[in-house]
């Protein structure tokens, strides 16, 4: 469903693409030039920010935006940064499609997820869910890289909180 407002997912949602998301996770910078260049636009050597610059480099900037101290950056803050148009293209890229509710799913993770949440999922799932490792890599390899009870839990307390957030709207 493509909506402003995040929709529910579900576990099959995310594995369904899983290869794709991968490949998503591990977005560069000349993959966002590839998207983003014209047809016969000459790539600039250094990135040097203006506002009559070519598109693809202030892509990068905003790509580069998405970096918080010593984390990686985030393909999803990068995605949630994108006017509708913009996110579209990027989810082709990648063959994500109409995955805008996935995207919006990495979103809350990465705004959201604390050490407090880690621990809380450790607690739910008997599972231990390092903190260091949610800071060290973005948050779909983090989501992606979780033992299977745990992907479900973090989509089902996904689910209960976009339940609330949808009754407020």
């Amino acid at each position: 469903m493509l909506s402003w407002l995040p929709q529910n997912i579900t576990f099959e949602d995310v594995l369904d693409k899983k290869t794709e998301l991968e490949k998503l996770s591990n977005i560069t910078e000349t993959d966002i030039q590839d998207i983003w260049i014209r047809s016969g636009e000459a790539r600039v050597a250094e990135y040097v920010y203006s506002f009559e610059g070519p598109l693809y480099v202030k892509m990068v900037f905003r790509f580069r935006n998405t970096i918080h101290e010593d984390s990686p950056p985030s393909p999803s803050f990068f995605f949630n940064g994108l006017d509708p148009g913009n996110r579209n293209k990027l989810l082709q890229r990648f063959d994500l499609g109409d995955y805008i509710d996935v995207m919006h799913f990495f979103v809350w993770i990465r705004s959201s997820f604390s050490r407090y949440t880690t621990e809380q999922i450790s607690r739910k799932t008997s599972i231990y869910v390092p903190f260091e490792s949610f800071t060290q890599m973005n948050e779909i390899k983090f989501f992606l890289a979780l033992p299977e009870t745990v992907q479900r839990h973090i989509v089902k307390k996904y689910e209960k909180y976009n339940t609330k957030f949808l009754a407020t709207v």
